[in-house]
């Protein structure tokens, strides 16, 4: 996600760990997301692990809206 926001690019939805908001790589994470008009939610680990539907899930989820490149031929 971090190379994602290096590239100009921030989360539309944004799930992350109570408590964790601290963290300066999440923090960056929820700052971009909200200054994009996405919605962002601080949420439990056993809510995180029905999410992403993994036992050691990331602290972090996030979804991001789709674009296509398009491509003049000539």
């Amino acid at each position: 996600m971090h190379k994602a926001l290096q590239q100009g690019f921030a989360p539309k939805r944004l799930l992350y760990e109570e408590g964790r908001n601290r963290d300066p790589l999440i923090s960056n994470l929820i700052s971009a997301c909200e200054k994009e008009g996405g919605r962002v939610l601080p949420v439990t680990r056993s809510l995180l692990v029905k999410v992403s539907n993994k036992d050691n899930p990331q602290t972090v989820i996030g979804a991001y809206a789709q674009f296509a490149q398009v491509f003049l031929i000539l």
